[in-house]
């Protein structure tokens, strides 16, 4: 099992992915260590190519040596791709550590390489996640460095503005880190944690603060 495999984002990527990547051509922009680049591989890609900044996290991908994968450093505003060259892109949690022009070129980014129908997904830490912590800690210590978090209608505008076509959107995580050590420590725990956050989607009030959230679209 993948480490981090309980946390909710995990859990609904890996459906998403089950219906989008059988067959196709992926890139995973941000891929860091490869878990997801893994996922897809297993769920049936063509080819899986990962894209990240730091050297030492494609080392760490490259030492999977997984099948029909190539990992590359790179930059999410300038990757080294081909036009129109990919069926589906995943981006985890990475565009959020971009300041907002660059993170709008990442995007054109993604949108220049993926065919025409081809889908992508991206995640974002949620602003208004951020702002409730840093005001109930009163300090600065909710503040994270490199962190630009946004809202779920501020990305859906900049996606929609290059070009792609929103199909579906949901909020994501709610004990992320407490989940993850549950994992390991106390496992009944963590799974009742899981059952928390699935139900705190489906409540209006309750999803608007999570940690992340999910934006899915579409190149027409």
């Amino acid at each position: 099992m993948f480490e981090g495999h309980i946390n909710q984002d995990f859990r609904v990527l890996s459906r998403y992915l089950r219906s989008y990547v059988a067959g196709k051509k992926c890139l995973d922009v941000g891929c860091g260590h490869g878990l997801f680049s893994r996922l897809m591989i297993e769920l049936g890609a063509s080819d899986v190519t990962g894209v990240d900044f730091d050297p030492h996290e494609i080392q760490m991908a490259q030492s999977l040596t997984l099948p029909r994968s190539r990992f590359l450093v790179g930059d999410a505003a300038c990757l080294p791709v081909g036009d129109e060259s990919m069926d589906f892109c995943l981006s985890t949690e990475v565009l959020t550590h971009l300041p907002p022009e660059k993170r709008l070129r990442a995007l054109r980014e993604i949108f220049r390489v993926l065919a025409p129908g081809g889908k992508a997904i991206v995640t974002f830490h949620n602003q208004n996640r951020i702002a409730l912590s840093r005001a109930l800690s009163r300090s600065s210590a909710g503040k994270t460095a490199n962190l630009w978090p946004t809202t779920r209608d501020e990305m859906c505008r900049d996606l929609s503005l290059m070009g792609f076509r929103v199909i579906s959107k949901a909020y994501l995580n709610y004990f992320n880190r407490l989940s993850v050590r549950m994992q390991s420590e106390h496992p009944g725990y963590a799974r009742f944690l899981s059952l928390l956050e699935d139900a705190a989607s489906r409540i209006p009030l309750a999803k608007s603060f999570s940690i992340v959230f999910m934006v899915v679209v579409e190149k027409p």
